[in-house]
């Protein structure tokens, strides 16, 4: 069911950052998402990783409200994997960060 959106705040974080990325089609995206995740880590960044939220028996609208919610109350950026352009969910995330004035960070 996933998990609650304040369990992911880091209050020594550098910048809150949501991943979008293709998920759709995307046999091995847990892994493209956790490896992107880690390396934000790495570079101090608190994550929000929407693969990880175990969302798949939800329907579309209810993933997208749970996961814009914490891009829309948190997030200082955005962080874009690479094949976002073929993702309808991800260029909606970018319209949202675009919107809310978020730093873009291109992986």
């Amino acid at each position: 069911m996933g998990f609650a959106l304040d369990d992911v705040l880091d209050e020594d974080a550098l910048v809150n950052v949501y991943l979008a990325g293709p998920i759709s089609g995307k046999p091995n995206y847990r892994e493209i998402f956790a490896e992107a995740a880690d390396k934000l880590r790495r570079d101090c960044h608190c994550v929000f990783n929407p693969a990880a939220a175990n969302l798949e028996d939800w329907p579309l609208r209810k993933i997208m409200a749970y996961e814009l919610t914490w891009l829309c109350e948190y997030a200082d950026a955005i962080a874009i994997l690479p094949g976002w352009k073929k993702s309808k969910g991800t260029k909606a995330e970018l319209a949202v960060a675009y919107a809310l004035g978020l730093e873009t960070i291109w992986l």
